[in-house]
């Protein structure tokens, strides 16, 4: 593959992040023009489809889907928090791409030890496992958002958080799925180690160089 086609790719990667992170921003700043409901997204255990059903006090609805919560509420907070989650990921993952590009520039240009292309390795580096650190705030700010306005009106359902289970006997017990990403961890420890291959590549040619 041509350095020119990966460089085409990789701005429209940045043009469809850009343009998801847009979309994500109209439609919270439309359900605030239209007083809500709020709507936020998250994986649960449960993989049947189940039906929407009413919360407490006509606070809204939720609906379970093959493994996916859907809440619609007039509490924006769920909302505009997931909101910022996108916006910071789609950042980080404009300057991965920015970071690529300066990489692919410095190897067109025969210096496969451009300093570029080591910082451009560690900030994605660093970026990856910055991911793994946003799902975990993610969680934790997200999960107890939802859970204090996902009360169903039905007593019989019950949603809990990815690491707790409520007591008692229900007929629907849905749980908000949260697992770390040993993967983002792989590809961020990958990223670093090959950033310090290419600078110690990087000493080598200069230490070649001046015996040259």
């Amino acid at each position: 593959m041509s350095i020119r086609l990966l460089n085409f790719l990789l701005v429209l990667a940045q043009i469809a992040i850009g343009l998801a992170a847009l979309l994500v921003l109209l439609i919270f700043v439309g359900h605030v023009i239209q007083g809500g409901p709020f709507t936020t997204n998250w994986m649960i255990s449960a993989r049947e489809p189940v039906a929407s059903f009413p919360l407490v006090d006509d606070a809204g609805a939720l609906r379970v889907d093959r493994g996916t919560l859907a809440l619609a509420s007039r509490d924006w907070r769920p909302e505009f928090v997931q909101l910022l989650c996108v916006w910071v990921f789609a950042a980080g993952a404009n300057l991965a791409i920015q970071r690529m590009k300066a990489a692919l520039a410095a190897i067109a240009a025969r210096k496969p030890f451009d300093a570029d292309i080591v910082r451009g390795l560690r900030v994605i580096g660093f970026l990856l496992l910055g991911w793994v650190a946003l799902d975990i705030v993610d969680a934790l700010i997200a999960q107890p958002l939802i859970l204090a306005n996902a009360v169903p009106a039905d007593r019989a359902i019950a949603l809990s958080s990815s690491i707790s289970r409520p007591e008692g006997s229900f007929t629907h017990l849905f749980r908000m799925d949260f697992h770390i990403s040993f993967l983002k961890i792989s590809a961020g420890l990958f990223a670093l180690a090959f950033a310090q291959a290419f600078a110690i590549g990087r000493g080598l040619a200069e230490d070649a160089e001046a015996i040259v």
